[in-house]
């Protein structure tokens, strides 16, 4: 019979990337022992450039129309927002994360760009004509923010 308790000899350095050996060893109470080697494989994280999106709308419409648009943040950060209204005009945008929480509302009467922190995920974006003299159109620009991520590549399989 053996113990339930192996001694265990290894090398593995886990702030470095590279190929160890684990040993395990177990001996029963005759003395006997028995012994096996594993290969353990510590991999460090590489990055790789997440893009952002650009987003282009044009709501056309009158005085009490809505518009709603979709946009996906992969990288949390800041957004560009730009807004071009006419003379005129008044016009809300609303943008709203994916946990449903507004990040940002505003009510413009002319042009303007904004920065405004957002999470990643989906986002939604209403857009509303407050006041319009007749038909009108809106230009919205939107770019989110690029970046890096971390990720762990597959190992190669050695036998």
């Amino acid at each position: 019979m053996y113990s339930s308790h192996a001694v265990i000899d290894s090398n593995v350095d886990l702030s470095k990337a590279g190929n160890y050996e684990v040993r395990y060893t177990v001996t029963n109470s005759a003395g006997l022992s028995a012994s096996v080697t594993r290969q353990v494989s510590v991999i460090a994280p590489e990055t790789r450039e997440v893009p952002g999106n650009s987003y282009s709308f044009s709501p056309k419409g009158k005085q009490g129309n809505n518009f709603s648009y979709n946009a996906d943040v992969n990288t949390a950060g800041n957004m560009a927002l730009t807004v071009s209204v006419p003379n005129k005009t008044t016009a809300t945008v609303t943008i709203i994360d994916a946990t449903g929480s507004t990040v940002f509302q505003e009510t413009f009467t002319a042009s303007a760009v904004r920065d405004i922190p957002a999470p990643s995920g989906k986002h939604t974006i209403p857009v509303s004509i407050d006041t319009a003299n007749g038909n009108t159109t809106i230009n919205l620009g939107l770019t989110t923010p690029g970046g890096t991520e971390l990720y762990f590549p597959l190992p190669e399989v050695t036998r």
